[in-house]
């Protein structure tokens, strides 16, 4: 197991497409060069504006952006990045960082903040870390996906009217903060139909939990 996660993990750069955003010439190139050497596609840019344009228009899994820029702030190319898409992580680097600069940088939805002079390694950690971090999110996003899909009313295969008439009431009720107390003889369905109306609700995001009253002891 260990070995195939750091195997996955070793491939996981291949076709990997990296922004990095920094008008300091010979350390762009420096981090250009050190990153491609690690296999990742770089495409670099010296102003916020062009480093935008270039999120807008390519499909980029990573940004590496400088907080001080020549023509807009840092943060501001954060918020400009996660308003096009919320899941692609951001990197901060600066040479003036404060703890309220990472604090902020932070809760506007950076995935870290590493102050200059850093070394090769300390950025190749953040950066695979933050790779790993976004496949994971990708992949719990799909399988939710999955899970909603597979307990919508549609994909509950009935021919009786009568039974068509529950599933449209139920997914009514699905809509609302009602209890709802489903009575059938074992085999019937009514797990079926209690996560039908879980994943059809608002509460989707939160858990579902079965208890089998019967198991427990008196």
């Amino acid at each position: 197991f260990q070995l195939d996660f750091y195997n996955k993990r070793e491939n996981m750069v291949n076709n990997i497409k990296v922004l990095l955003i920094d008008d300091d010439d010979s350390l762009r190139r420096v981090i250009e060069h050190n990153l491609s050497q690690e296999g990742f596609d770089i495409i670099s840019r010296s102003d916020g504006l062009s480093g935008v344009s270039i999120f807008r228009s390519d499909k980029i899994d990573l940004v590496i952006t400088d907080l001080r820029l020549p023509d807009i702030e840092g943060m501001e190319v954060l918020k400009r990045i996660k308003k096009i898409d919320q899941y692609t992580p951001v990197v901060m680097i600066t040479a003036f960082g404060t703890i309220e600069q990472a604090v902020d940088a932070l809760k506007k939805g950076a995935f870290d903040y590493i102050t200059k002079p850093f070394n090769r390694d300390e950025l190749s950690i953040v950066v695979k870390k933050a790779l790993e971090f976004k496949n994971l999110k990708g992949e719990n996003i799909r399988l939710k996906k999955e899970l909603y899909s597979k307990f919508s009313f549609d994909s509950i295969i009935c021919k009786s009217p009568l039974m068509k008439n529950v599933l449209h009431l139920l997914g009514r009720v699905a809509q609302s903060d009602s209890s709802v107390l489903l009575l059938g003889e074992s085999g019937t369905g009514k797990e079926i139909l209690a996560r039908a109306i879980h994943y059809n609700s608002a509460r989707k995001t939160a858990p579902f939990v079965i208890v089998n009253c019967a198991a427990i002891p008196d």
